[in-house]
């Protein structure tokens, strides 16, 4: 998407590109500077939308549909949280005054104020995922931890139940005594696995002794 903030950005950089380019002029032609000059905006053009396309990939969008929902979801997202950065204050008021009421009566005042730091970040993973994602297939398949889960881990719904799927059947496979190693994808690194195994143990899904 384009605003007017990008496109003054881009007036700046086009006119470092043309004065990092002037010493070229004394060896090109008009017209061949010119030529330069657009294939090395093309050039630009074209690693932003590759940029775009990764982080599409990241989430596990693999189509223009999916991808269009999600755009529209992540613009949307960024209004809310412009709109709750305006909120922000009186919350962070609040909890200063919860902070110096438990102060002054000296009740468990850090283990309040650490709680409240942690539970909205928790809540607001959550919800931010769940606009971005509730129109990409499985949402509709996660419990509302698993939700806060892949909020946190800024992991698409169809990601995290392949994920799933394979380590809960790697699990029944090992406990009937069949060897089973199965492929993990790869953008399941060793951190997103310790997570999701350990979410899965405490949720019962498997038992703590699968590697």
């Amino acid at each position: 998407g384009g605003g007017g903030g990008e496109s003054s950005s881009w007036c700046r950089e086009e006119r470092e590109l043309r004065a990092r380019l002037r010493p070229a002029c004394q060896l090109l032609s008009a017209r061949d500077f010119d030529d330069c000059f657009e294939n090395l905006r093309r050039e630009r053009a074209l690693r932003a939308k590759v940029r775009e396309l990764q982080r599409h990939r990241r989430n596990g969008i693999a189509s223009s549909e999916e991808s269009a929902e999600y755009e529209a979801a992540r613009h949307k997202r960024e209004r809310r949280r412009e709109l709750r950065a305006g909120g922000a204050g009186i919350a962070a008021a609040a909890a200063t005054a919860t902070a110096a009421a438990a102060a002054a009566t000296g009740v468990g005042a850090t283990t309040n104020t650490a709680a409240a730091a942690k539970r909205p970040k928790d809540e607001a993973a959550a919800a931010d995922f769940n606009n971005a994602m509730e129109n990409l297939s499985g949402f509709d398949l996660l419990s509302e931890r698993e939700k806060v889960l892949c909020g946190s881990l800024n992991l698409s719904p169809g990601r995290y139940l392949t994920v799933k799927t394979i380590i809960i059947k790697d699990y029944l496979q090992k406990r009937q005594g069949i060897p089973s190693k199965s492929r993990l994808p790869g953008y399941l690194d060793k951190v997103l696995k310790k997570r999701i195994l350990s979410f899965l143990t405490e949720s019962g899904w498997i038992a703590r002794d699968t590697s």
